[in-house]
């Protein structure tokens, strides 16, 4: 397989990630290049289950981690906003909102007509703006504020630009003094049931996966620095990255609070895996039923992992 890759950056998966490939979606300039800090970056692509629709918004935003289930009540995106227009905004107060054209629009068909001058001729017997602006004020004089564009033509003697337009003080004041309608925004939102219902995920929870390097002394295959999960094949020659997301229902969830903090610290330093009376690597299982009561008792009430990582120099890790 490597005789045949031939990019700088590539992941080399071990089986389908949604069709991904070693050689055409590898690292390279462009699109799938340097990242905004200098970094080599690799794009893997979720996709829709056989059947599913996309997103009817494009600001969809999916909760991957607190309360997973979030959202998930069916709720659509019409009723979210009927619900914002209806508790957030006083009758009409959405009215200039909704469209940003609208306001001058209306003004313009108020002002000029259904449908406005259509020749010169009809231009100049127009009067000028201040006194078409004037009339329609008087006009609407007795509507409800809500009726009302956000804006006014300020008389003050002084000369302005024609197309200067001021926004009315009391009006900004009043939308401003209003809170960010964040709750509606949060309902929006939907959990991880909802998106692993929707998509197929990139790297599918369990995926072993290494870094291809194609550099000018030859070909590499690294671990990834920053996996958070790492086993060894059964011959132990070399070890693989595993993709560890499991769904909802059998991830862990806190259940305990968090200690007290104490007055001050000692900390235990933990070697995991010599920590058994096998010969052979000890687990953090066992290291937690066997060990870790024996280093609360000794009045300890931090612990410190050490050579949690595998490298060449673990004879240098520790208190010296």
């Amino acid at each position: 397989m490597l005789n045949f890759l031939e990019q700088v950056l590539a992941i080399v998966p071990w089986w389908d990630f949604n069709g991904w490939s070693p050689t055409e979606n590898s690292a390279r300039e462009g699109h799938f290049g340097h990242d905004d800090y200098g970094y080599w970056f690799i794009i893997l692509e979720d996709k829709l289950r056989e059947g599913e629709e996309p997103d009817q918004v494009y600001f969809q935003q999916y909760n991957y981690v607190d309360e997973y289930d979030k959202g998930d009540s069916g709720v659509t995106i019409e009723e979210i906003f009927k619900k914002a227009n209806d508790e957030y905004w006083e009758p009409g107060e959405d009215r200039f909102i909704k469209s940003r054209y609208e306001l001058a629009a209306k003004l313009y068909e108020q002002i000029f007509g259904p449908n406005g001058p259509q020749t010169e001729e009809e231009l100049e017997e127009i009067l000028d703006p201040e006194t078409r602006y004037k009339a329609w004020k008087e006009k609407h004089k007795d509507d409800p504020p809500n009726n009302l564009p956000p804006c006014d033509v300020i008389d003050d003697g002084k000369e302005h630009d024609e197309f200067e337009v001021v926004t009315d003080p009391v009006w900004q004041e009043k939308f401003r003094s209003k809170k960010p309608p964040i709750a509606y925004w949060l309902e929006t939102r939907k959990g991880r049931k909802a998106w692993l219902k929707k998509y197929r995920p990139g790297i599918p929870h369990g995926s072993k996966y290494r870094v291809y390097f194609n550099t000018p002394a030859g070909s590499l295959e690294r671990v990834p620095a920053w996996a958070t999960y790492v086993i060894p094949e059964a011959d132990g020659n070399q070890s693989f990255a595993v993709h560890w997301e499991p769904p909802p229902e059998s991830a862990y969830r806190w259940r305990h609070k968090h200690p007290p903090k104490p007055k001050s610290l000692r900390i235990y330093e933990c070697h995991v895996g010599i920590s058994g009376q096998e010969p052979r690597v000890a687990t953090f299982n066992e290291f937690t039923e066997n060990v870790l009561t024996h280093v609360k008792e000794a009045g300890y009430n931090a612990i410190q992992l050490i050579g949690v990582l595998e490298h060449k120099d673990y004879f240098t890790v520790g208190y010296r």
